[in-house]
């Protein structure tokens, strides 16, 4: 079931950024949070293979640049050349603040 998110408050998401991205296209914009949501809402970072590791980091690099959430997107950059416990743990504590910003 889909549902409807509204321009998010976090520390987390520059929303301001994300939409110049997007040319200020706000029905773009929630969209792509919505599939955001639905993407990462049960995604463990853990239990990704490591041959999917890299791909996996670099793909959700891009989409948290283009949604403005800057820190996700630094931590999945620098996962995606080197995984550490430290790095793994901040980004799992981040994601996990946006989604439960972004699933109420």
């Amino acid at each position: 079931m889909s549902r409807t998110i509204t321009l998010p408050d976090s520390p987390y998401i520059n929303t301001t950024l994300g939409l110049k991205y997007l040319n200020d296209n706000l029905q773009l914009y929630l969209k792509i949070l919505n599939r955001f949501v639905e993407r990462y809402k049960a995604f463990n970072i853990y239990n990704i293979k490591d041959e999917d590791f890299k791909t996996e980091m670099h793909t959700l690099k891009g989409l948290s640049s283009t949604l403005g959430m800057e820190r996700l997107s630094e931590l999945a950059q620098i996962l995606e050349k080197e995984q550490s416990p430290k790095t793994l743990e901040e980004f799992t504590t981040i994601l996990s603040s946006i989604l439960s910003i972004l699933h109420k």
